[in-house]
């Protein structure tokens, strides 16, 4: 294989920003507000302890009502993912908040719109209530 290289002079535009004596243009926005606070996944023994130790937690169940009615965390409180944006300022931005789910996927979900929201206190349970159910609470159904 034989290639063949050419240059080509481009003359420098002054109105280009690579090649011009112009400052380059600020840059974009970014699309979301970076959170300064990362989402702490907490095992169910850690969700338990924590609860113990400290009562004004809101343990915030984002599952479907169908779904809180067959098996749900005493002293938690209903919004579903679904209805989370619209119900949002039914919440206290100041509260320490843990979320939950079935397995963990929709309370990451809820849990980082709530970072993104300016919340700054927001955890989740990791494997949800069903694996709360088997290291925690055997009584709590499972489905």
């Amino acid at each position: 294989l034989r290639g063949v290289v050419r240059e080509i002079t481009v003359p420098a535009r002054p109105e280009c920003p690579c090649c011009g004596s112009l400052p380059a243009p600020p840059p974009s926005p970014a699309p979301f507000p970076p959170s300064l606070h990362m989402l702490e996944v907490l095992s169910p023994t850690a969700v338990r302890d924590a609860l113990a130790a400290r009562p004004d937690i809101v343990l915030l169940d984002v599952r479907e009502p169908g779904e809180y009615a067959t098996a749900h965390i005493a002293g938690s409180t209903l919004m579903s993912l679904r209805t989370l944006p619209a119900r949002v300022h039914e919440l206290d931005r100041g509260a320490e908040i843990i979320v939950y789910c079935h397995h963990g996927v929709r309370s990451e979900m809820a849990g980082n719109y709530l970072l993104e929201q300016g919340f700054t206190q927001v955890s989740h349970l990791a494997g949800g209530i069903d694996r709360w159910s088997t290291e925690v609470d055997a009584s709590v159904p499972r489905y």
